[in-house]
């Protein structure tokens, strides 16, 4: 895979949301540069944000199945325009929050991908309920 260009945060985000690869995403956290922040701490905030905000979404995608249209459609949409609004704010939002401790960063970090997790989890329910 060729590398992103010199502001390419923004095509990281989307190009790791597509290939699913975790080792992609902790790039994302460890975009905010610290002596603290190491590729153990990203890989760390990273799996434990997906993995509980995909079960929180697959939670969701039951009481709320993707079984229409429309839902669909909303779905395709919501997901299209929260991957268009990461790429386009994540170089604005890694640069603002630079200098916080890590604990803030870690913070942001789960905000952000807290809608991967929960769209995600949608998907599997949804993935689930067309194989029954």
């Amino acid at each position: 895979m060729e590398d992103a260009p010199a502001d390419g945060r923004r095509y990281r985000i989307l190009r790791s949301s597509a290939s699913g690869s975790c080792s992609s995403k902790s790039r994302f956290f460890s975009g905010f540069p610290s002596t603290s922040a190491t590729p153990v701490h990203a890989l760390a905030v990273v799996l434990f944000s997906l993995i509980l905000f995909t079960g929180l979404g697959s939670l969701a995608g039951e009481r709320v199945p993707l079984n229409t249209r429309g839902r669909l459609t909303a779905y395709a949409l919501a997901l299209s325009g929260y991957l268009i609004a990461v790429a386009v704010a994540l170089p604005f939002i890694t640069h603002a929050f630079q200098g916080f401790v890590i604990g803030g960063r870690i913070f942001v970090a789960l905000v952000l991908l807290a809608p991967a997790g929960l769209f995600d989890g949608a998907g599997v329910s949804r993935g689930h309920a067309s194989r029954a």
